[in-house]
């Protein structure tokens, strides 16, 4: 249901859009990329907008919208052309480029468009990143708000101070009341807190749209008020169009084609000696969506335009043209009579005339509203007081108000006050002077409400000081490794900013089957005790409860809080504790620690103090995680380092850049170099000749098909020398890594084996002896090609199976041979002679030898032997045996002829 509704907001943000005429054409045509960064730009809560398609069509969601402002929020679904001309330039660069440098170039140029927020957000740059398509082509940019690009505690380098600017800015158009003065005097304070050549204030002429008076000279150099003039702006096509959209024009150099252009604007807002000028940045001031005055500031030299810079040249702006109104009412003001009261109808400020009273009968002073005009009726949201009492209608007004206007009734002497008026609940701005005529002396106030420029000052003031303790707290803690030092060094500086008696880390531990707070190193104002020790968490039941939940929990007085338990402020009452606030810290829904700041007295922490509290409690945690990573990364660096050094095998890592990040002992003492002479080196520059052998081929295999891959290698040293290598590779997220090992030995034994067997085979071959292997697990045999001549077979005739073997011995003398076999894998020696019938039905004598294999436990696993033909000897020893056999029967038969003679 959740992802139905986001599916339903999605086509109900592009609803209002006709996308048909633009350049996508309907929705339902877009393809699936496009449907789907547009669907995840307008669902995301930061800042984020997509430039798609050749003209850079925009589809931007809520956040940026704001950020836009009322007249540029107008742009989503239009081209980017149609905001700025030089912006658009600068995106089809980038689309059709889609290198980083061409990308961070268009962020910066959108930079003028989204200022306000930047600065607010105190980010340097917007990110962009390129949407590729199909084809690899850039199909468009996304660019998001990115605010880790330059940290909330991180002040720009080489950026005036905006907030203290404003306020000398503040304080010393506030004593002026020329308008001319005014423009000089503020321009000239701009110009030299930019250190700029050149800076001008140009009102635009609000009776005739496209016309500008002539300001006076703005050169930080001998100022000279210029008498005032008009001048045509022109047609300056996209830049008017942008200042009056309140969009600032920020161009690093005029001569550059790819800058904003200003157009005839940028040459008649200021003198004609502009042209020289290289750099320039103009900001608008609009009033009820009228393009009211611009500020210009001017370098000769190309310049870089900050979101800081642009903040001040617009803030300065404003003020410089408020002052300027200001200036002419409180001019007007002294005007005739008659004069005054068509100026007092009409003025924006709240206005009115005073008249002392009597003391009252209780003593106190009064003064009579005389007038005032409607401005100051709706500033107060009352009725016309005129002929009333002020101490009547606002009773509860402070004295010092009466003090101001006693003093400037009986000096003459006019004055401007800031002061907060606690009963209207808003703070005033108020000239107070003089006006006499013939008959009385009468006050004239003119007052506006700068509720919001006061308290955003006071925020900004507030804000740079939290800043500059989150930078010192991070420069304090950034060095520390030990996740201890970190914490105490912490709640020092913690404790020392709040004015607070104690700050503490407490950690949980669980031991004899009961949890604890345990504190170590906590901070102890002077004359205050160390809160050091340990806490059952049992003590604390609600309190941990509710710290669980992961809920900072604020006790502005324990005595009076509701919330904790009489045994839980016993516990506080034990330890000294009277107000806190504590910031948990929950991982996987366990409270694992928490940051407590306490006083033994109550305290009215703000929301303000604890959000601090917080950030400091999350930047503190989160050093303490990163010392505790970068110990478990050293000693898990310790650890692998020494299960490679201790390796027997070469292995290193090498980059997708291919180059080398790190080689164990086995493989530098292979290469004979140290780590710190091949690390950061390419392989090719490590190993010339490597880059375009199998070895390249190899590496570029492995990370293309990301699959392992062996090979073995004969590899000539730079030094002449030369060796077989084994190397087997295999995909990492890093790159490559790789284990080698030198099979020198072994190359060079197969080879000595090769020759020997090739000699053997020889000499089998000329005296006639074959061998023969026999597997008995698998009986399989294989024979020599003696072997198979002997028994008269061709090669492949004979099968490879023990079966096969026993097949061919004489049917007579099968059951000796195979008795014989049986014996030999008992006793392990075969001996035995059997008759073996060839294929063509003659037979042979064969004379077998063999020995057998045994595994670990005794089984006999393999019989190798020979088998000689010995089929001539046995024919040549029977003949013999006949021949005998019948020399025996002669002598036999001769000895009877004997016997028979001699009878």
């Amino acid at each position: 249901m959740h992802a139905l509704a986001e599916l339903q907001d999605v086509a109900d943000a592009l609803e209002p859009v006709d996308w048909a005429a633009t350049e996508l054409g309907p929705v339902s045509d877009w393809d699936l990329r496009l449907r789907t960064l547009a669907g995840l730009v307008l669902r995301q809560s930061a800042p984020a907008c997509l430039f798609w398609g050749a003209r850079g069509t925009m589809i931007f969601n809520g956040a940026w919208k704001e950020a836009l402002g009322p007249l540029q929020a107008a742009a989503f679904g239009r081209s980017v052309d149609t905001a700025s001309e030089g912006v658009a330039h600068v995106y089809r660069t980038a689309l059709s480029g889609g290198t980083d440098e061409t990308c961070l170039a268009f962020a910066d140029a959108l930079m003028p468009m989204m200022w306000r927020l930047l600065v607010d957000a105190g980010s340097a740059r917007l990110s962009c990143i390129p949407v590729p398509g199909a084809d690899g082509a850039a199909m468009g940019l996304l660019v998001q708000h990115s605010i880790e690009r330059r940290g909330a505690t991180e002040p720009a380098t080489g950026v005036p101070d905006r907030v203290g600017f404003l306020l000398r800015l503040s304080d010393a158009l506030r004593r002026l009341n020329d308008p001319e003065r005014i423009q000089t005097v503020g321009t000239h304070m701009l110009d030299e807190v930019l250190r700029a050549d050149w800076a001008t204030f140009t009102e635009i002429d609000p009776e005739e749209a496209g016309r500008a008076k002539a300001p006076p000279d703005g050169r930080a150099v001998s100022p000279t008020p210029a008498v005032l003039a008009s001048h045509d702006l022109g047609d300056a096509g996209s830049a008017w169009r942008m200042l009056g959209e309140g969009m600032p024009l920020a161009v690093r150099d005029v001569r550059d084609p790819s800058g904003v252009p200003l157009g005839a604007l940028g040459d008649v807002v200021a003198d004609p000696d502009l042209a020289s000028f290289r750099a320039r940045l103009t900001v608008p001031v609009l009033r009820s969506d009228r393009l009211a005055s611009v500020m210009t500031v001017c370098f000769e030299d190309p310049h870089d335009w900050s979101v800081d810079e642009i903040a001040i040249a617009h803030e300065a702006a404003v003020r410089i043209w408020e002052s300027v109104e200001r200036a002419r009412a409180e001019s007007s003001l002294r005007l005739n009579e008659a004069r005054h009261r068509a100026l007092f109808e009409s003025i924006d400020e709240g206005v009115c005339l005073y008249e002392r009273l009597p003391l009252r009968p209780d003593g106190l002073r009064d003064y009579r509203y005389i007038n005032m005009n409607p401005a100051m009726q709706e500033m107060f949201g009352i009725p016309d007081l005129s002929g009333q009492s002020i101490r009547d209608n606002f009773p509860d007004e402070i004295e010092a108000w009466y003090d101001d206007y006693d003093r400037v009734l009986d000096t003459g002497e006019p004055i401007r006050v800031v002061r907060e008026s606690d009963p209207q609940g808003m703070v005033l701005e108020m000239f107070v002077t003089r006006v006499e005529d013939q008959s009385r002396k009468v006050l004239l106030a003119v007052m506006q409400e700068v509720t919001a420029r006061v308290r955003a000052e006071a925020v900004l003031r507030a804000e740079e000081a939290r800043k500059a303790f989150l930078l010192r707290l991070s420069d304090a803690i950034r060095p520390l490794r030990d996740p201890r030092e970190v914490m105490h060094v912490a709640t020092q500086l913690t404790g020392a900013h709040f004015g607070t008696a104690n700050a503490e880390f407490a950690m949980i531990e669980h031991q004899d089957g009961e949890d604890w707070y345990v504190v170590e190193g906590s901070y102890a104002a002077p004359g205050h005790a160390s809160v050091d020790g340990r806490y059952r968490v049992a003590d604390f039941p609600g309190v941990t409860d509710t710290l669980l939940g992961g809920e900072s929990l604020v006790v502005h007085e324990v005595a009076a809080d509701p919330f904790l338990t009489e045994d839980e402020k016993a516990s506080y009452k034990t330890i000294g504790v009277a107000s806190f606030a504590q910031v948990p810290l929950v991982a996987d829904g366990r409270l694992v620690a928490l940051l407590t700041a306490h006083d033994p007295e109550p305290r009215d922490w703000t929301d303000d103090e604890v959000a601090l509290l917080e950030d400091i409690a999350g930047r503190t945690w989160g050093a303490v995680e990163r010392a505790r990573a970068e110990d478990a990364l050293r000693e898990s660096e310790r650890r692998l380092r020494k299960v490679l050094d201790g390796m027997g095998e070469a292995f290193g890592i090498i980059d997708r850049d291919f180059r080398i990040i790190t080689q164990n002992k086995a493989a530098l003492d292979l290469d004979g170099r140290s780590l710190d002479e091949i690390r950061g080196r390419t392989h090719w520059e490590v190993y010339p000749g490597t880059e375009h052998s199998e070895v390249g081929a190899l590496y570029r295999r492995v990370l293309a098909e990301q699959v392992p891959v062996t090979l073995e290698h004969h590899y000539t040293y730079p030094t002449g020398g030369t060796s077989w290598l084994e190397m087997r590779a295999f995909p990492v997220p890093e790159g490559l890594a790789v284990f080698w090992r030198d099979i020198t030995p072994r190359k060079k034994a197969e080879e000595a084996l090769r020759q020997s067997e090739r000699r053997l085979r020889m000499a089998q071959k000329a005296a006639g002896v074959a061998t023969f292997d026999w597997e008995i697990g698998s009986h399989a045999v294989r024979w020599s090609p003696e072997a198979l001549s002997m028994m008269g077979l061709r090669p492949g005739a004979l099968g490879g199976t023990y079966e096969d073997w026993i097949a061919m011995i004489h049917p007579d003398d099968l059951s000796r041979a195979t008795q014989e076999i049986e014996w030999a894998l008992e006793d392990g020696e075969l001996e035995g002679e059997w008759r073996i019938v060839r294929p063509d039905g003659s037979t042979i004598s064969a004379l077998v030898r063999g020995t057998v294999e045994r595994d670990d436990q005794g089984r006999a696993v393999r019989l190798t032997g020979a088998q000689l033909d010995v089929t001539d000897m046995r024919l040549s020893e029977e003949l013999t045996r006949l021949r005998i056999d019948h020399l025996s029967d002669l002598i036999d038969e001769f000895r009877r002829r004997l016997d028979k003679g001699s009878a």
